[in-house]
């Protein structure tokens, strides 16, 4: 993959400890190498928008991490930090991993910063620092497991990045088997319960580190079986950071009635219950919004998806909006095979059967949300052409 070259600047006291160090820096190609500074403070004054790519720090000398460096990533939020020093001793090796800065241990070997380098560049290259107005939570869940709601979160999520590519991430917060990586096909390297070590002072950077990209465009917070320590506080937090970086936050959320869901559904702007029309469901589905107005949460930002939907078979559509007293959202159609498919594959459905009533009915969903959050009323909005749906009343 052929990448930017990375603008670079080393910070040090006095002269670097390990001259191969700077020597390296200056002769890599894919560094754009800017000198070396002898003091933070022209960096903590110097605009966002002319920062390097990334700082290189010498901390030899230091046995604690100095207080500034806080004040530094809070002025430069896009810079990765990486810090370079002597010292083994296991107090200052936990300082720096909580305050979740990349680290190179001296004396320098050139595989250690050539893998620092590659990791700060996938982070670049795929997470771009993005100041928004706040992204938009959509929360994917059901009455229980097996409705869909992890192949609708996952192809909806790729939907959503086709227009806003680099700009969604996709949060697998299923359990208690995470599902989200098998649909497709990555390895959890990272997931939701690195950041349980961090707690409440979970930053910005330590969660672009945690996130893992697709290449459909999406970024993916992956999931972990067990969050029964997890702080309710740890995922306002993040929600707050993934808002500030992205577009769409979209979250495979479980069925499970927890403080962790809870306050996951207090935080969405958009919650896409769904559900099918057999009947044991829908009685099921009547006792959901019985907890969910127990929970005094806002009706008004829940829409139904029925999935599996096959008009004239079952309940229908109209008797479940009498039934649940709400309107329909959305219906996704049965189409068994193409999605059995991309699941099986490890791929999204986009990628296995694009002409699918079921992708095409997805992607028509994604615009629809794109649509409503940009001004314009799901209710003015022209039906899709050739799409099996029910517009809300």
């Amino acid at each position: 993959m052929k990448w930017e070259p990375l603008k670079v600047l080393v910070l040090a006291s006095d002269q670097v400890s390990d001259p191969l160090l700077m020597e390296t820096l200056q002769n890599l190609p894919q560094l754009q190498f800017l000198g070396q500074m002898d003091t933070p403070e022209p960096l903590l004054k110097s605009p966002p928008d002319v920062a390097p790519d990334l700082v290189i720090i010498d901390l030899d000398r230091d046995e604690t991490l100095p207080d500034w460096l806080t004040s530094l990533r809070q002025s430069l939020p896009q810079t990765a930090i990486l810090l370079c020093s002597h010292n083994r001793d296991p107090d200052f090796l936990i300082q720096i991993n909580q305050a979740a800065f990349w680290f190179l241990p001296l004396p320098m070997k050139f595989p250690d910063l050539e893998a620092a380098l590659e990791r700060v560049q996938a982070v670049k290259q795929h997470h771009p620092y993005h100041k928004t107005q706040g992204g938009k939570l959509i929360v994917v869940t059901g009455l229980k497991g097996g409705m869909g709601v992890t192949s609708t979160a996952v192809n909806l999520a790729v939907a959503l990045a086709e227009t806003n590519p680099k700009r969604v991430v996709l949060v697998d917060l299923g359990r208690p088997f995470p599902d989200v990586a098998a649909f497709l096909d990555q390895k959890r390297t990272t997931s939701m319960l690195d950041l349980l070590e961090h707690g409440g002072q979970v930053e910005t950077e330590y969660v672009l580190k945690t996130l893992k990209p697709h290449q459909s465009g999406l970024s993916v917070l992956h999931g972990c079986e067990n969050l029964e320590k997890f702080d309710a506080k740890v995922i306002g937090k993040t929600w707050d950071i993934l808002r500030n970086l992205f577009r769409w936050i979209v979250i495979d959320l479980s069925h499970f009635l927890d403080g962790i869901n809870l306050k996951t559904l207090q935080d969405a702007d958009t919650v896409l219950l769904v559900t099918d029309l057999l009947l044991p469901n829908l009685e099921n589905l009547k006792r959901w919004w019985e907890q969910y107005d127990k929970w005094q949460l806002d009706r008004e930002k829940v829409k139904v998806v029925v999935n599996r939907y096959q008009k004239d078979e079952g309940v229908s559509l109209e008797d479940l909006q009498q039934l649940q007293h709400h309107p329909v959202f959305y219906t996704l159609p049965n189409d068994f095979l193409p999605l059995s498919s991309a699941i099986n594959r490890g791929l999204p459905l986009k990628e296995v059967a694009p002409k699918s009533r079921l992708c095409k009915a997805l992607q028509s969903m994604a615009e629809i949300l794109i649509s409503s959050n940009q001004g314009a009323s799901v209710e003015s909005a022209p039906p899709p052409k050739n799409k099996r749906w029910y517009w809300p009343f």
